[in-house]
């Protein structure tokens, strides 16, 4: 996306970035250059992890594949002076010097190998925070859950226990009918008179 001039944008915690140069860089091919972000940023936790030098010949815009390592969003702006450069002489002129046309744009092929999601530690602590919460929530539910079928199984285990007791208080009773004596009769003797 290209921005306005003075427009911001933002980096979140975590995630890759490729940022160009308004400029457009020429390094003879008896030098390098050196490339560096400044303190003001880098403390911050902007991190370059495209590389730090400039091949000798290069000419066109420098992209700049960055990082933000920090635990907050960094802020640039177009135009800022975000980044240092400074050149080295090399003994003799270099041979191996790159001879492609100078780039005014960001290749697609460096945005399509960073697409996709990024664990950052902010992301993973959050997905952490997340799924706590939801397993919090289950464990809840099956604490109720639990509860429940606690109740209804005391509830039935004393339905059986009582009943068991009274068939056997029943069957007590019943075979203490059948073994009780036979009530004797009492024949009445007739009076002597």
């Amino acid at each position: 996306m290209l921005l306005a001039v003075d427009q911001a944008f933002a980096i979140p915690p975590g995630q890759f970035a490729y940022i160009q140069t308004d400029e457009i860089v020429k390094v003879p091919r008896d030098a390098l250059a050196f490339i560096s972000i400044r303190a003001r940023i880098k403390w911050k936790g902007l991190v370059n992890v495209s590389g730090f030098h400039v091949d000798p010949g290069f000419n066109g815009r420098l992209t700049f594949a960055v990082f933000n390592a920090g635990p907050s969003p960094i802020h640039l702006r177009r135009g800022e002076r975000c980044f240092l450069i400074w050149y080295a002489d090399l003994d003799r002129t270099s041979n191996s010097v790159k001879n492609a046309a100078a780039s005014t744009h960001i290749d697609l092929l460096f945005v399509n190998s960073i697409s996709g999601e990024l664990h950052s530690l902010d992301g993973l602590a959050e997905r952490i925070r997340t799924t706590d919460k939801e397993l919090s929530l289950r464990i809840s539910s099956l604490e109720r859950s639990q509860g429940i079928v606690t109740v209804a199984a005391s509830i039935f285990l004393t339905l059986i226990a009582g009943l068991t007791i009274k068939l056997a208080v029943d069957f007590f009773l019943a075979k203490q009918g059948t073994n009780a004596p036979a009530p004797t009769e009492q024949v009445q003797k007739p009076k002597a008179e």
